[in-house]
């Protein structure tokens, strides 16, 4: 089943970094070391305006989260933040050329499979800034069935905490940028309760867009699968990270095809 305890979607308000410089804070935190690998990113020379961006929003995450206990998880991801960080680029790139080349209207993005959800993070802070002013994405949901909700939960396993997510809908610190509100939920991706919520959330809206990245195995067949199903799905972005081969066979020529 589904669970989402996250009460009152308080979009919050994110001020626009005016910094260009590089940090210059010691690289003590993950979010510093990550600030540096941005400045020789390959992207720069084929996505320059939403390269900057980027870099805006990870300087205003570092200037005012990192004393936060809520953030000290995402920003203390170790060398994945950075990973997690690239990797989000292109897909990015892809939805808000989606995002802008529509009619305009309501929208609503699943992330699905998100993990601690750094491409929704940036999405949440990037969306304000890069899409036109005739498209309103309404929230992004996220699903996961790590998902925890219970403060300093100690379980062993992959549980994943939400604390960040609370934060980015819940701070308000300023009041020229309204960051898109985040909607964490537990629930399983093949489970009926998923397709019905994506339906019925774009019946309520409108427009739906599907987002998965590191989606494994029989994930990215069941995400195809939804994309399929729901009528109001407009677009989707899959980076699937492994396909099973029907055929049984473990060559990758074989898979590829």
């Amino acid at each position: 089943s589904m669970s989402n305890p996250v009460a009152g979607e308080v979009p919050s308000q994110g001020e626009t970094p005016t910094q260009s410089e590089p940090s210059t804070v010691p690289p003590s935190l993950s979010i510093d070391f990550a600030l540096l690998q941005l400045a020789k990113s390959k992207f720069w020379a084929e996505h320059p305006v939403l390269m900057n961006h980027i870099k805006e929003v990870m300087h205003y995450w570092a200037q005012n989260w990192r004393h936060i206990p809520q953030a000290k998880g995402f920003l203390n991801a170790g060398r994945k933040f950075y990973l997690e960080v690239e990797e989000s680029i292109l897909p990015l790139s892809i939805i808000f050329d989606t995002l802008n080349a529509s009619d305009g209207g309501n929208f609503v993005i699943f992330d699905i499979g998100s993990g601690k959800g750094f491409l929704s993070l940036l999405l949440s802070f990037l969306i304000p800034r890069i899409v036109q002013d005739s498209v309103n994405v309404k929230k992004i949901v996220l699903i996961d069935r790590n998902f925890t909700f219970v403060e300093n939960d100690t379980r062993v396993g992959n549980a994943i905490k939400t604390d960040h997510f609370s934060l980015v809908n819940s701070t308000s610190t300023s009041s020229t940028v309204s960051n898109v509100p985040l909607l964490p939920i537990k629930g399983n991706f093949f489970d009926p309760e998923t397709l019905e919520l994506i339906t019925k959330t774009g019946e309520e809206v409108g427009n739906v867009i599907l987002v998965g990245i590191h989606l494994c195995k029989r994930l990215s067949g069941r995400f195809v699968e939804i994309f399929n199903l729901c009528p109001y799905a407009r677009a989707c972005v899959l980076a699937p990270c492994c396909v099973p081969n029907p055929g049984g066979g473990r060559d990758r020529s074989e898979r590829a095809s």
